[in-house]
């Protein structure tokens, strides 16, 4: 997984690409240490680039959401399988997602 983070300091956009999985553990942890250090007040992942995602993946994302707790978070631009997982796991209970 390879990320990209633009900080407007009231909205952070991480721009996600390759494969949110076990893989990824180390390197979203780093992200979410650069998250922590500066809270946005909104947190938005574009996942247009995101080819695939697992158990693992979605796990990240739901702890990104409570070690930002109170930062609303937005899933963007699922794509393919990644939309799909989203949506048998009922990931809109917890995550806002914008198509």
């Amino acid at each position: 997984m390879e990320y990209k983070v633009q900080n407007d300091g009231s909205t952070a956009l991480v721009t996600l690409e390759g494969q949110l999985d076990f893989s990824a553990n180390d390197t979203f942890e780093k992200l979410l240490d650069t998250l922590k250090s500066n809270p946005p007040s909104k947190l938005v992942f574009d996942l247009t680039g995101l080819s695939t995602i697992d158990s693992v993946g979605l796990g990240l994302l739901y702890i990104a959401s409570e070690d930002l707790s109170g930062v609303p978070v937005v899933l963007r631009n699922p794509q393919g399988y990644v939309a799909r997982l989203l949506d048998l796991t009922d990931a809109a209970k917890m995550f806002q997602i914008e198509r």
